[in-house]
């Protein structure tokens, strides 16, 4: 418990100071994780997390938000950071969807004659990287190859 001193100032009130009190911000309550967003600390270690949360008052500023980030979990993160702009694919393109901004969506597709190798969808992450590699657009003479190489 705080101890609390009382001093008379020169106009006559009195003022009272407390000792030993911890600030509220200075309070730390343990970290849960969500069980709809739980922090992957084994499938993040090429990401660069943000601050852990479990609401928006968690986030010093007002401008970050408590957000589930992937693997990351729930994260203090700017829902209007952008990704890195992403490269062109050789025979085939790319569309993001919810523009270019944390969340947002970019699916994979290829030309005809082509066959998509890689996932066909990546996302903007907190971090401003996007998640995974790009995928690559394969004849399908290449593609059945790199699949027969792989397996051996």
């Amino acid at each position: 418990m705080a101890k609390v001193s009382a001093t008379l100032r020169s106009d006559g009130l009195q003022r009272r100071a407390a000792q030993n009190v911890v600030p509220l911000d200075a309070r730390r309550r343990p970290y849960i994780d969500d069980p709809e967003c739980p922090r992957k600390p084994d499938l993040a270690k090429d990401r660069q997390c943000l601050k852990k949360c479990l609401s928006d008052l968690d986030c010093k500023s007002k401008k970050r938000r408590c957000l589930c980030d992937g693997v990351c979990g729930r994260s203090c993160v700017k829902p209007s950071k952008r990704c890195d702009h992403l490269p062109a694919v050789s025979n085939g393109k790319y569309e993001i969807l919810q523009f270019n901004r944390f969340g947002a969506r970019a699916r994979y597709t290829c030309g005809e004659g082509y066959i998509l190798s890689g996932h066909p969808e990546r996302r903007c992450q907190g971090d401003g990287r996007w998640s995974g590699r790009s995928p690559t657009c394969e004849t399908e003479g290449e593609w059945t190859l790199d699949r027969e190489r792989s397996q051996l």
